[in-house]
């Protein structure tokens, strides 16, 4: 079992990980803005994903994995934010972990 110790160094090593290459994301969401929140946007690959905007037809998208340590970082599906040249939209988050708040979009523009 994890000891509060253990918690520690992960958010510790964690926070070292997004510290390597972070961004300041900003989340929209129903012509709101949430944040700025510090963040690691990773891109994943390129996969086939059904687009929700746009024409009813498969394409080829960008992914990324999202990482945030923020206490107010609340992605939910749908959100769309701009990182690295991109406009992205929230299509999977993952539950709360004690050390780090995960979400996964795709490029959508």
């Amino acid at each position: 079992m994890l000891t509060p110790d253990d918690f520690a160094q992960i958010a510790a090593d964690v926070a070292l990980v997004i510290a390597d290459n972070d961004v300041s994301i900003t989340l929209r969401r129903g012509g709101v803005e949430h944040g700025p929140y510090t963040a690691r946007v990773e891109m994943t690959g390129i996969g086939q994903a059904n687009r929700r905007k746009g024409p009813a037809s498969e394409e080829t998208q960008g992914r990324c994995s999202i990482i945030s340590q923020d206490a107010g970082f609340d992605p939910e599906l749908g959100d769309e934010f701009n990182a690295h040249g991109f406009l992205f939209e929230i299509t999977a988050v993952l539950p709360n972990t004690q050390a780090v708040r995960m979400a996964q979009a795709v490029i959508i523009q």
